[in-house]
């Protein structure tokens, strides 16, 4: 990802009532549109780095993790090959890290075939939670690349640098 991302931070300043994109991996669209509230629901979602203020931001963080899932398919051991219509599978579950979702595969609901090809079905519930883990990581690891730029140069005189406190 070439591109510089805006994550939304956790800080009570972002508008309530202004529009943010949450990453769902589980929709067709790769996200849900919701209303920023300042609720609990909104700040674990910010805490999770799953939200955006561009679609274009949450569509390259979706085929960031797409990607890091297919490129380690042994690691994650997802489905492969579409379930058949009634079969159990477990799903990883992006909010909760250690949960996953159990129900039986439905190919007419879109719900189902997004998550079997963005690769986040499994046969074992372990799976899921393994997958969920590895996802939070890598959200983490992506967020605090994009907000967290160390300087590598001295900057010029005057120039406003902010210092970290670790005390």
């Amino acid at each position: 990802m070439d591109t510089e991302l805006e994550y939304i931070c956790l800080r009570s300043s972002y508008p309530v009532g202004q529009a943010y994109y949450r990453l769902d991996l589980t929709n067709k669209l790769g996200y849900d549109e919701i209303i920023w509230l300042n609720s609990p629901e909104n700040l674990r979602d910010a805490s999770l780095n799953v939200v955006f203020s561009e679609i274009r931001e949450v569509k390259q963080t979706q085929m960031l993790i797409i990607n890091s899932l297919y490129s380690n398919k042994e690691k994650f051991n997802f489905i492969t090959e579409e379930p058949q219509d009634g079969e159990y599978v477990w799903v990883s579950d992006l909010f909760y890290e250690g949960f996953a979702s159990f129900f039986e595969y439905d190919s007419s609901w879109d719900t189902t075939k997004q998550a079997f090809k963005n690769h986040i079905l499994f046969t074992t519930a372990d799976g899921a939670a393994k997958a969920t883990k590895s996802i939070i990581q890598i959200l983490s690891r992506e967020a605090a690349r994009k907000r967290f730029k160390p300087l590598t140069k001295a900057p010029q005189n005057g120039t406003k640098v902010y210092v970290a406190d670790v005390t």
